[in-house]
């Protein structure tokens, strides 16, 4: 068989999380944006979705990094008390994303 080295089972795991990334992605981006200013921490997100941290941190970042989600510069403790950032929806990024979702009949 394929002898699987760190890098090579890197790989193979991310052909296979690669599909749901697009759904996830969405859940992450409608789970805040539902949050509105108060935002979520990455604790929050998890638990929320009841999504593991290690699905939902790259989502947030890609979420992050195409200006779908931004630091809010605000930050609230987790369970274990470790201050954690709150992301939100940029504000333009939330109005358009509301008014899209009221057109097809959807209100969060």
């Amino acid at each position: 068989g394929e002898r699987m080295t760190v890098r090579g089972t890197s790989h193979a795991a991310k052909r296979a999380i690669k599909p749901f990334s697009p759904k996830q992605r969405t859940r992450v981006f409608l789970f805040v944006l539902g949050k509105g200013e108060y935002g979520a921490t990455l604790h929050e997100i998890c638990v929320g979705l009841s999504i593991d941290a290690s699905s939902a941190s790259p989502r947030r970042g890609e979420l992050e990094k195409a200006g779908f989600l931004e630091d809010s510069g605000k930050y609230r403790p987790t369970p274990s008390g470790v201050k954690a950032h709150v992301w939100v929806v940029p504000k333009d990024v939330a109005a358009r994303s509301k008014a899209m979702l009221a057109m097809k009949g959807i209100t969060l």
